[in-house]
């Protein structure tokens, strides 16, 4: 049985729209509290698109979520892995580097750039 992103996605096609009705439809958990808590139905959308090898488009999502959350060095983290899965290396340097700019203990980002660096992909 189709989930409702499912449902709603195909439904939609402006990701942007979706992307920002999506936010509505699960409350944010403590994003008041600390800037890098995401939203949880913008996590579930880009799992739902990357699982469905929509990495272009949660790419977009995930442009979004940086938009939102531009203190978050997970946001960054994770746009560096999408890009990085879409062979878009010096894209993915980038938001890693913006990742561990603002979180230095990031060992996940750190690891990535050496692995991109030495031109070698996970």
């Amino acid at each position: 049985m189709p989930n409702l992103f499912t449902i709603f996605l195909a439904s939609t096609p402006d990701l942007e729209r979706f992307f920002q009705v999506s936010k509505c439809l699960i409350p944010p958990f403590s994003v008041h509290s600390h800037p890098s808590v995401q939203n949880q139905s913008t996590l579930q959308l880009i799992y739902h698109l990357l699982s469905a090898k929509r990495v272009k488009d949660a790419i977009e999502v995930f442009k979004l979520n940086v938009a939102d959350y531009p203190q978050s060095a997970n946001v960054y983290d994770s746009l560096g892995e999408a890009y990085k899965v879409n062979g878009d290396r010096e894209l993915a340097i980038k938001n890693y580097e913006r990742s561990v700019e603002l979180d230095p203990k990031n060992t996940n980002g750190i690891e990535a750039l050496k692995k991109l660096r030495e031109n070698k992909q996970e």
